[in-house]
């Protein structure tokens, strides 16, 4: 994987500064992040486009609509508390 994510918490006032959490997720790249109600956690999604997928890689297989079914996102449920 290239590249590095962070990810930040902040209070939403404008005199304080974003703090970053420390989590962990190696193996993916985040493309989205949904907050799930009444918990401390967030759910990650990753585009695994450039990843190999048996022998094509993922972003290939968009021109056959029944291989393309078997790719999607990878996520990861993580706690930033």
């Amino acid at each position: 994987m290239t590249g590095t994510f962070a990810l930040f918490r902040w209070s939403g006032d404008a005199g304080d500064q974003p703090k970053q959490l420390q989590v962990k997720i190696d193996g993916i790249k985040p493309e989205a992040m949904f907050a799930i109600p009444g918990t401390d956690k967030v759910q990650l999604l990753s585009d695994d486009g450039s990843a190999a997928f048996g022998n094509k890689v993922c972003k290939g297989l968009l021109d056959d609509p029944d291989e393309m079914l078997k790719v999607g996102f990878r996520t990861r449920i993580i706690d930033i508390d």
